[in-house]
């Protein structure tokens, strides 16, 4: 038995004084590129209307859109009020229509809501980059919104 431990004390002796030898090597990462998250599924969280960044009502809430799956039905909401109807897409053309929303009154939301939903039904065209998604009527750009995580 004390042959044995033996062994096995000379054996890690000697393994602890080979070279090490560094490995000058660089690790390679490959960065994939982006995926386009999908337009139908996720909560897309408003961050632009028109060029005006961050439209923040006052009362802090996060105006969202979201295209449901299994059916053609999006909702939204607005600050104060939720809505939704039918939406369709083709291609790159995408239309909301038939919105219904509640009708409660916010007085410090109205004026970014109306706007908000408003800008919705005009919307005719869609781009996707990354997580943005921007909402066009033609080629002006109406809304632009981040996929929540």
């Amino acid at each position: 038995m004390m042959k044995y431990i033996l062994f096995i004390l000379a054996l890690t002796s000697l393994m602890g004084c080979s070279p090490k030898t560094k490995s000058t090597a660089t690790p390679v990462t490959t960065q994939q590129p982006k995926k386009d998250v999908s337009l139908v599924g996720p909560k897309w969280q408003l961050s632009k209307i028109n060029d005006d960044m961050k439209p923040q009502p006052p009362d802090g809430q996060i105006l969202w859109l979201q295209l449901l799956l299994g059916g053609e039905q999006f909702s939204a909401y607005g600050g104060c009020n939720s809505g939704g109807g039918k939406y369709k897409i083709e291609k790159d053309k995408l239309t909301l229509s038939d919105m219904l929303t509640t009708q409660m009154f916010c007085e410090p939301n109205m004026k970014l809501e109306k706007s908000y939903f408003t800008k919705l039904l005009m919307t005719n065209r869609y781009e996707i980059k990354g997580n943005t998604l921007s909402l066009y009527f033609d080629k002006t750009l109406l809304l632009e919104f981040e996929a929540a995580e």
